[in-house]
């Protein structure tokens, strides 16, 4: 039996190394109590030489870490964090966070009852996998997407370097977690053609969904983006309509100043219909306005209710749902559709790629490239029938 002392700090610490269950363990006895650490070596010929290496580091460890075996409840640190957090990101970033931690991490986590300091890489890559064949919370079968899957890891990094930075541990087992093999599904035609846009203003036509989306479709929005615009992002004069305000749904009703990026915040020229539609809207909210006095709520936004109060930043993606639930010659469409339906009728029309970027918005052409792809090439095989028989006869 091996057994090593650490003097320092004041403290005497000893250890030894002991097998269970077919592994190494180092038992320590600190202040006068025992704690085992799994060295992860499995009890095997030829191994107890790599154990006595491991044990020796991990006293090495503590000797620069003396909070090493101080063991840290993983769940309540998580929550710890959390509350930090919550004073250094903006409120829709710390209810993502929030989100993914209390709906995800934290119940998968607790009933291992694990602490900060043993959560290895292959804990991590374990909870990948069980997002990946089976986290959805919505009811339906299936996993989450890597992307989401992605997004739960920059919690849990942030989690760890959290704890780097108070010393309790030294290093983040999720930097060298990989991440499961999900094999992308084939995209979706979540968009319409012109017909059907057109079929689905003409069912829309008269209510407030009808004009929303009609702004939407001319300049491919982001519902945020059109539930944020004000009057004071339209200039009826210069004839132009400014992206620069957004209001999202993200646990409560978030209204900022600032698009989802920098490349998102951009001035449209004001198209006609668009024109007619706003001119449209301001009469009637001035009319209300002197109908109502001090019962209308001037809130400065473009799509409100009678008394002046904004709609849900939801409101058009249920409207939408309704409309083509009764109507069912409508194929199914998400909002998000809408966007993807003005892209590809800009690709009909010829626009190129990073024309078609620049006019979503999108940070770089690489994201409209690998959202369009699809549909860029159904609008060439479209073109490319006007080719046959080219050089017949």
């Amino acid at each position: 039996m091996l057994t090593d002392y650490l003097h320092g700090k004041g403290v005497e610490m000893k250890g030894s190394l002991q097998t269970k269950s077919g592994k190494y363990y180092a038992v320590f006895r600190i202040d006068g109590k025992q704690k085992w650490i799994n060295l992860y070596v499995e009890d095997k010929r030829g191994n107890k030489r790599k154990a006595e290496n491991a044990m020796r580091e991990l006293l090495q460890k503590y000797e620069q870490n003396p909070f090493l075996f101080e063991k840290t409840d993983f769940c309540e640190y998580i929550k710890k964090w959390l509350e930090n957090t919550k004073t250094h990101v903006d409120l829709v970033t710390y209810n993502g966070y929030k989100q993914y931690a209390e709906k995800h991490i934290i119940p998968y986590f607790e009933p291992k009852k694990l602490s900060l300091q043993d959560v290895r890489m292959s804990h991590i890559e374990e909870y990948y996998n069980s997002k990946a064949s089976g986290g959805r919370l919505d009811g339906h079968e299936g996993g989450l997407s890597l992307r989401t899957i992605k997004l739960h890891a920059t919690v849990l990094s942030l989690v760890f370097k959290y704890a780097i930075r108070e010393g309790i541990i030294r290093d983040n087992p999720v930097e060298l977690a990989r991440f499961p093999n999900i094999q992308k599904s084939k995209p979706k035609d979540n968009y319409y053609t012109v017909d059907e846009c057109k079929k689905l203003l003409d069912l829309s036509e008269g209510t407030p969904l009808h004009d929303i989306m009609v702004v939407t479709l001319y300049y491919g929005l982001r519902r945020s983006e059109a539930m944020g615009l004000r009057w004071v992002d339209v200039d009826f004069d210069r004839g132009t309509i400014t992206i620069q305000h957004t209001r999202t749904l993200n646990g409560v009703v978030v209204e900022k100043d600032r698009t989802k990026t920098q490349s998102s915040n951009r001035v449209y020229p004001l198209i006609n219909e668009v024109r007619n539609i706003l001119l449209k809207l301001k009469s009637e909210q001035e009319h209300q306005k002197d109908l109502l006095l001090n019962k209308y709520t001037d809130s400065g936004y473009i799509f409100v209710n009678d008394f002046g109060v904004p709609y849900h930043p939801s409101y058009p993606t249920q409207m939408l749902y309704k409309l083509i639930k009764k109507h069912p010659e409508l194929k199914h469409l998400t909002y998000h559709g809408l966007r993807h339906s003005a892209a590809s009728l800009l690709l009909v029309r010829g626009w190129s790629m990073k024309e078609i970027s620049e006019w979503l918005g999108h940070s770089n052409i690489h994201i409209t490239m690998n959202l369009y792809t699809h549909i860029d090439m159904a609008s060439k095989r479209e073109r490319a029938e006007a080719l046959n028989g080219l050089f017949a006869g």
